[in-house]
This record gives C-alpha cells, structure tokens and sequence, in this order.
C-alpha cells in the first residue's frame, strides 16, 4: 500500500451569485475548508462575489489541493 504524499486536486466551482451557505455546504461536500468572509460593497446581503487562496483571487476551474482553505468575498447588502 502506497500512501500518497500530498492531497489530490479538486477545480474549484463557480459559487457567483449563491448565497453563503450553499457555497459552504458546497465547499466543505466537495472536501474544502471554509476560512474568512470578508465583505464588500453590494446590494446582495451574503451573496458570494469572490473566494481567496492564501490571498489571491480564484476563478471556476483552478485546482486546489483537498482541504485547502478557501476564504469567502461575500456582500454585505448596503447600497
């Protein structure tokens, strides 16, 4: 039996526009940990406008290793 050295990559999913817990729920079943929220300027009360990884900016596709911790941008519903 081998045991591997490091986590296998998932592509992270493209969470725009879902609430903030469907993108935990979503997240954390697929095998990521959840880490900040931080919010920003939007209409949109808990609405995901973004996530980070160790301080930049993913996009749908990139892969991450299994349980890296994925940070949150979510609205803070002011306009």
């Amino acid at each position: 039996t081998l045991n591997p050295s490091k986590y296998r990559d998932i592509g992270v999913p493209d969470l725009s526009g879902r609430t903030k817990r469907q993108a935990i729920t979503h997240l954390r079943s697929i095998g990521f940990n959840i880490g900040k929220f931080t919010y920003v300027k939007d209409i949109g009360k808990d609405v995901v406008r973004g996530m980070r990884y160790k301080g930049k900016r993913l996009k749908a596709g990139h892969k991450l290793p299994k349980n890296s911790e994925i940070d949150l941008i979510l609205g803070d519903g002011k306009q």
